[in-house]
């Protein structure tokens, strides 16, 4: 049996056990979800560098990526910008996986549960791996950040996300609705 007679399978299982409109409101609230987490996972920068002292503004928060601009004062010491950096890069992912983590947990229906994946699966753990050296993790990394704890965080929390949507998908809650 291939790839494509599972997937088939699959969509069939799908339509057939939860009903075509419950999958439909399924994926519409995960591409409704996408920009949301974006946006949140911009807002997480840009409130911790403003508690830390310096100017931040969210540039672009698009559908699927964002960027946001910070400019510290220049009478602040560079050890000082160096930690405020690190510590803001962390910020945006460490955030969208707090609210991912209290939808996740919150939530005893399906469509509840299914908010928290595009916070965690998107919004976070891309953005918590080293490599490339534009995403966050890595700028921290840059900033001072040892890169064994980096990699710590990221296997940390990637094992927590993976163990709950795995444990979701084993028990058959999402098929059997409960």
């Amino acid at each position: 049996m291939g790839v494509f007679d599972n997937f088939v399978r699959y969509v069939k299982d799908i339509f057939s056990r939860r009903g075509l409109p419950e999958f439909f409101a399924s994926m519409v609230i995960m591409l409704t979800t996408i920009p949301i987490a974006t946006f949140t996972h911009e807002l997480g920068h840009m409130i911790t560098a403003t508690l830390m002292g310096c100017k931040a503004t969210i540039g672009e928060a698009d559908y699927f990526i964002g960027w946001t601009g910070i400019e510290c004062p220049d009478e602040m010491p560079e050890s000082r910008v160096r930690f405020t950096l690190m510590v803001t890069a962390l910020a945006g992912p460490l955030l969208a996986f707090s609210i991912g983590t209290y939808l996740w947990f919150s939530g005893e229906d399906d469509l509840t549960r299914a908010l928290a994946i595009p916070f965690w699966w998107y919004s976070t753990l891309p953005n918590l791996y080293i490599y490339p050296p534009v995403l966050d993790m890595a700028v921290a990394v840059q900033n001072g950040l040892n890169p064994l704890i980096g990699m710590l965080i990221f296997y940390g929390i990637a094992g927590f996300i993976s163990y709950a949507t795995i444990r979701e998908i084993m028990e058959k809650r999402w098929i059997s609705g409960k």
